[in-house]
């Protein structure tokens, strides 16, 4: 579990996060409602509690995973 959320640690500080074909880019920086507006409601929501981060899961087309992770204090990306 460790060095799942250091994976996606290190996948935050990227400048975007390009999660494939059928969704468009996500930025950092972006808040909940950005979120939503450009990539609709995610497949699945995972509540991090012990880093305090919510993180959402969508399908990437054709295949694969795009894991997008909110700080819970100020809600963006």
């Amino acid at each position: 579990m460790f060095l799942l959320l250091s994976v996606i640690s290190l996948r935050a500080l990227s400048p975007e996060i390009i999660p494939g074909e059928g969704i468009k880019q996500v930025k950092i920086g972006m808040g909940y409602k950005e979120v939503l507006k450009n990539v609709g409601s995610p497949d699945v929501v995972l509540v991090l509690t012990p880093s305090n981060m919510e993180q959402w899961i969508y399908s990437a087309k054709p295949k694969g995973v795009v894991y997008i992770i909110f700080s819970r204090e100020s809600g963006n990306v």
